[in-house]
């Protein structure tokens, strides 16, 4: 493997003018894909073709030009994991990262895409211990960045919510003092 560095450039390199159509038979493009000496594996169980949502497909397109990168020293990857990454985390990302041309034109959510591709399918890139690709993947994940951001609203809520309660039950203290004198 190789830097990540170079991954994440592969990805920002990406032609998006290929995906003006995007007519795509992605099965086929897989099958293709998968067909490489160095990514040899067995043909996916999911209908990929069924998908007609523009995002994920041209995401597919990424990925595939990724992992087809004749330099990248991708190697022995397990379709199984492939296939969920392809069929799960894509679609789920994209609830976050919108459109896919943000894989494409910035630079954390490049490394974001690689890394959660590399998460998936166990790879370690050149130069990066276990534990530093698992902290850098949390820091720059945008669905965990989504989920701290709506637990902290409800936090705040809550706060504001007893801070009014405070208020209420001072004021009714208040008056009830006001009434006895």
């Amino acid at each position: 493997m190789k830097n990540i560095r170079y991954y994440i450039k592969k990805v920002l390199e990406f032609p998006n003018f290929l995906l003006v159509n995007t007519d795509i038979n992605l099965n086929a493009m897989w099958r293709d894909c998968l067909s490489k000496e160095n990514l040899k594996t067995t043909h996916f169980q999911f209908d990929f073709n069924k998908i007609s949502d523009n995002d994920i497909i041209s995401t597919h397109c990424i990925i595939a030009f990724l992992l087809n990168d004749p330099n990248g020293e991708i190697v022995n990857i397990q379709h199984n994991k492939l296939e969920i990454f392809l069929k799960n985390t894509i679609p789920n990302l994209l609830k976050v990262v919108s459109p896919y041309t943000e894989w494409t034109t910035d630079n954390e959510r490049a490394e974001e895409l690689v890394r959660s591709l590399f998460l998936e399918l166990e790879l370690l890139p050149e130069g990066e211990t276990s534990s530093y690709f698992q902290d850098r993947y949390l820091s720059i994940n945008s669905i965990e960045r989504v989920r701290i951001f709506e637990e902290s609203k409800k936090a705040q809520n809550r706060a504001r919510e007893i801070l009014a309660q405070m208020k209420l039950k001072e004021a009714e203290e208040a008056a009830s003092k006001y009434n006895r004198e």
